[in-house]
């Protein structure tokens, strides 16, 4: 229960005399905060307890994605992942280790997608204009205006129609007085 509340615990804590489970309970409590993946004992986790950590830690500490072990998660995981580490933390979206993924473009911009609903007021720093669909692209800005008005100062540099943007900015001053 300690180590829950406090993971960095997990370091100094005499787990001699434990059973696997109990000990792997505790590493499994603390890595939901903590990040020291240095530190995990050896022969303790199975592959998927492995992939589970990893889950855990892609959501809470923005850098966990860089760390993952490689070939420990497949095509499909890896997008999983990568979805969920943008969404808890948006400015990955844009790093250098997302635009290098070996997925596919379309895939990436959902996930932009996905991204930019989650986080609206952001939507300048996510490169919206990467995305090739422009009805995406609208839908994207449309929602960030409803959400966060101020962002119609960002409109002009939005790549969607000229019209789109009046018919936006008049909507969202409408809506906003």
């Amino acid at each position: 229960l300690a180590i829950g509340r406090s993971p960095e615990l997990i370091k100094s804590v005499n787990t001699e005399g434990w059973s696997k489970e109990e000990t792997k309970k505790a590493w499994m409590n603390a890595a939901h905060k903590y990040l020291g993946t240095e530190d995990w004992p050896d022969n303790l986790f199975t592959p998927e307890d492995d992939k589970e950590l990893w889950r855990t830690q892609v959501k809470n500490d923005r850098y966990a994605i860089s760390k993952l072990p490689p070939n420990l998660f497949n095509e499909q995981e890896l997008t999983e992942l990568w979805s969920d580490a943008t969404k808890a933390h948006p400015g990955l979206i844009n790093s250098k280790m997302f635009t290098e993924l070996p997925i596919a473009e379309e895939t990436k911009d959902q996930m932009r997608i996905a991204t930019v609903f989650a986080h609206p007021d952001y939507i300048a720093e996510f490169r919206p204009d990467l995305i090739e669909n422009e009805n995406d692209r609208i839908k994207l800005w449309t929602k960030a205006c409803d959400s966060h008005p101020n962002l119609i100062t960002m409109l002009k540099y939005a790549a969607i129609p000229n019209r789109v943007k009046i018919e936006l900015t008049v909507k969202t001053v409408r809506d906003n007085p």
